[in-house]
């Protein structure tokens, strides 16, 4: 599966300034790609904990391309041991 067509105005460095966030701008595949693949193969659950907060931070929860390109990524084993840990 290919990365969601978005467009490259929002760089890695705009990224942490608000692109994404509420302004109607869709976050730069580069950035994307990076962050989920903190959730894809060998990593450690801290890695790929850390790439779902990142995620959150630069995507609109309306992108439903990006949302399906992230949660096709997302190991569920992982999923469930978030879950399932206790605090």
């Amino acid at each position: 599966m290919s990365t969601p067509a978005t467009e490259t105005g929002a760089g890695a460095g705009a990224a942490g300034a608000g692109a994404g966030t509420g302004t109607g701008v869709k976050v730069d595949k580069m950035v994307l790609s990076r962050c989920v693949g903190l959730l894809e193969g060998e990593t450690s659950d801290e890695d790929k904990f850390a790439g779902l907060l990142l995620i959150t931070k630069i995507i609109e929860p309306t992108d439903l391309d990006s949302l399906s390109f992230i949660f096709s990524r997302i190991s569920f084993s992982f999923l469930r041991r978030l879950l399932a840990t206790s605090i």
